[in-house]
């Protein structure tokens, strides 16, 4: 039996569901016809039909808060992780005497507002004072996961000191879909996905203090939309988002190099 810790208390608010579930009402309506320019991201993990697919990640964390907002390119799939889909019961409920499956709304709001709570996400810091990230399987394991969440966690701290994931930081994509690899995304994709969501989580990002850029791809689609031309990396530039100056930086992908030391203190 699934056990899960008590989330954080917080309530996310209105503007913000609306956008979550548009972003996950997208990914289950488009990707699984064949015609969609996001079909190959659906064939990537293998779904036998729409139930067995995992959803959308429309961000992660509590992205009305947040300081940092992290924008990486598309989030990776992991097989049998305790993540949310149609076919598993721990996210779903039946009405209408069992002819309908929808999911437990509040369950799968929370779980991507308050993934790293130790449950579904464990981390810790080991001697070496590197910070360390697991998912939770749905047998009740837990599998390591290394790279690109102790990458964020690593500037994270660099920028703000003792950061929290979840909390301090979030971070959201620029195609939401969950797909094996990259090189299943079009470039129709990723116009279609961004021209339907970025300017809308961009809008709820409203205590947010810096914006990272991570990637080639994502810097040249998210340059483009914030009008930087063609911006050097690692070079903290002013963005005006929700009427406040937000600190901007572009920055290599951890696998293609980059480093929290890379990046200057603004």
């Amino acid at each position: 039996m699934q056990v899960e810790l008590p989330a954080i208390s917080k309530i996310m608010c209105i503007a913000s569901k609306h956008v979550f579930w548009k972003i996950i009402d997208c990914g289950l309506t488009y990707c699984p016809f064949n015609n969609s320019p996001c079909h190959s991201l659906y064939q990537s993990q293998h779904c036998a039909n729409v139930h067995s697919f995992q959803i959308p990640e429309p961000w992660n964390g509590d992205i009305e808060n947040a300081k940092i907002l992290f924008v990486g390119i598309n989030p990776g799939f992991t097989p049998n992780e305790l993540y949310p889909k149609l076919s598993d019961p721990y996210w779903t409920r039946s009405v209408f005497l069992g002819r309908f499956i929808i999911f437990k709304y509040k369950k799968v709001e929370k779980f991507f507002e308050n993934r790293f709570n130790q449950f579904y996400v464990k981390y810790w810091d080991t001697l070496q004072n590197k910070t360390r990230f697991s998912v939770r399987m749905t047998n009740g394991t837990y599998k390591n996961v290394h790279g690109f969440w102790n990458y964020l966690q690593n500037i994270s701290t660099k920028l703000l000191g003792n950061a929290k994931p979840g909390k301090d930081y979030a971070l959201t994509e620029l195609v939401h879909c969950k797909s094996a690899s990259i090189k299943h995304i079009s470039p129709q994709c990723y116009d279609l996905c961004m021209n339907k969501h970025f300017n809308d989580i961009l809008s709820l990002a409203t205590n947010m203090k810096y914006l990272v850029i991570i990637g080639a791809n994502t810097r040249k689609y998210v340059a483009n939309i914030l009008n930087h031309g063609v911006p050097s990396k690692y070079v903290w530039l002013n963005t005006s988002i929700n009427g406040n100056l937000v600190k901007t930086i572009y920055v290599d992908h951890n696998a293609g190099g980059g480093s929290a030391h890379k990046i200057p203190i603004p």
